[in-house]
């Protein structure tokens, strides 16, 4: 969708707002006046790697928490029940300690797959370029929640996201 004040021939942005979820390849962005020209690139690919860096620490929020406990109070029970094999305590503990075992590691099993098909939607969604022969003072540049203000004329630029980081290439 591109709402603009004013487009010029030739693949030239000049001023107003360009809305895209892919690449964006122009001669020519802003202008020697500093008109204000905007873009707001891949909001798509900036929602995945948001949503894989909360599955990431969710996930190892539970691998650390519950399942680890789990594990070392289930240890610390075998090792009391070497000493007292016949006490109805510990082997009750023993039988809710290993159902939480199971039921944690079903709930990480079902978060390692989620985060698995987000890391292949993402894989498949490459990355997000805008490449332009004169890139002028101006222009403001959102590639997910990152934002790029240019400050200077950069010529044969490039402005990319991969995998959620900003770079900047020109001469």
């Amino acid at each position: 969708m591109i709402q603009s004040q004013q487009m010029a021939k030739k693949g030239c942005i000049i001023g107003g707002k360009v809305f895209a979820k892919g690449d964006i390849n122009a001669k020519t962005i802003g202008s020697e006046l500093g008109v204000s020209t905007r873009f707001t690139l891949g909001g798509e690919v900036s929602s995945l790697f948001e949503s894989i860096k909360e599955a990431e620490s969710s996930l190892d929020e539970l691998k650390g928490g519950a399942y680890t406990k789990t594990e070392q109070c289930l240890a610390i029970l075998e090792q009391k029940m070497r000493v007292q094999p016949n006490n109805p305590k510990y082997r009750e503990l023993k039988l809710q300690y290993t159902k939480n075992k199971f039921m944690t590691q079903h709930e990480l099993n079902k978060k390692e797959e989620e985060l698995q098909k987000l890391n292949n939607k993402f894989s498949e969604s490459g990355m997000v370029t805008l490449h332009s022969d004169t890139i002028f003072p101006g222009t403001h540049i959102r590639l997910g929640h990152d934002l790029v203000d240019i400050e200077e004329t950069k010529k044969e630029c490039t402005v990319r996201s991969i995998r959620g980081e900003v770079n900047v290439d020109a001469r």
